[in-house]
């Protein structure tokens, strides 16, 4: 099957609206024209940009076209995000979604924008780190050696990440080992 994968797009909708529809992904109207192809997002949709919001929305979009052919995987971004670092985020995109949840500070608002009971919150947990698609395995940014020598399974991994999406690494307990890897 024919397969297109990106990362790293943080917030840039015209960027990432332009490499879809001319490879084609999707049409000028943001549908699927992928056939029985995949698209593989690994990670770093959120931050620095200020469309992270309607690029999100496309994702979820072409998932409600075509579930088993996406494929959007946590970035480290992306965790970011749901706990509610928002340093990455530029001035506007800070000024935009304070203002937008009402709350005083832009971590509060990341984390009310991206709750467990948002909409997109709710979607974005749901997402893998790891996946193998065909004969190809897929994560952003690597796996340690720790981790590839601990044996645990991908649906494993996939488990603690979401586990564990709302904290900061240096929050997790000491005593999840696995986490920790």
């Amino acid at each position: 099957e024919k397969m297109f994968v990106m990362s790293d797009l943080h917030g840039s909708f015209n960027a990432m609206s332009s490499l879809l529809i001319n490879n084609g992904v999707i049409d000028k109207d943001f549908n699927w024209t992928f056939g029985n192809g995949h698209l593989v997002m690994i990670g770093d949709i959120t931050d620095r940009g200020i469309n992270t919001i309607p690029c999100l929305w496309l994702f979820y979009h072409l998932e409600e076209q075509v579930k088993n052919q996406l494929h959007y995987l946590f970035g480290n971004h992306e965790l970011m995000t749901i706990y509610g670092r928002g340093s990455y985020l530029n001035e506007k995109t800070q000024k935009a979604i304070v203002k937008i949840t009402g709350e005083d500070t832009v971590n509060k608002a990341l984390k009310s924008l991206f709750s467990d009971k948002s909409e997109l919150g709710s979607w974005i947990r749901k997402r893998n780190t790891i996946e193998i698609i065909g004969d190809i395995l897929f994560v952003h940014a690597g796996i340690s050696n720790e981790l590839v020598n601990s044996k645990l399974s991908i649906e494993q991994i996939n488990k603690v990440v979401r586990k564990y999406a709302d904290v900061s690494s240096r929050d997790i307990p000491k005593t999840d080992t696995i986490a920790k890897m």
